[in-house]
């Protein structure tokens, strides 16, 4: 059985793989499903840093709706910025709330062509990193 998850009418086009990804990760809290109002998957090379570089954490929020079914709700994806005092900013956000891409230097709507062009990009990567087994903690967070 499934966690019921809602990907439909999304502002990008959301790729089985990543789906299939969701699903996957999500399967030990089906049990817990009823009483939740969401949960985080985060993704994380734990050796990532600002002088030595290396894959950036991946944080996908997924919260329920009215009906019961969880939702898409952000993709997140945190770099470190500066140079002398590094600090770990939200990079890339795609807030499906609020049918934004928003982050460092960037904003745009999720309907318009190139950002569009860009998450497709961005997950392609995203989903080769998982398959290369990059992130070596993979986390739920129940919410």
């Amino acid at each position: 059985m499934k966690l019921k998850f809602n990907h439909e009418g999304l502002a990008v086009p959301v790729s089985q793989g990543m789906i299939d990804l969701i699903h996957q990760c999500s399967n030990n809290i089906i049990e817990d499903s009823a009483t939740l109002d969401g949960f985080t998957i985060n993704f994380k090379d734990t050796s990532y840093s600002a002088s030595s570089g290396g894959y950036h954490p991946v944080e996908i929020g997924l919260f329920k709706n009215a009906q019961g079914i969880f939702c898409l709700s952000y993709i997140t994806d945190f770099a470190y910025v500066g140079i002398q005092y590094p600090e770990l900013i939200k990079d890339v956000d795609f807030n499906f709330d609020a049918g934004q891409l928003q982050g460092y230097l960037m904003n745009s709507c999720l309907t318009n062509n190139d950002t569009q062009e860009f998450y497709v990009l961005w997950e392609g990567n995203f989903l080769s990193y998982v398959d290369m087994e990059c992130f070596d903690e993979v986390t739920v967070h129940l919410l």
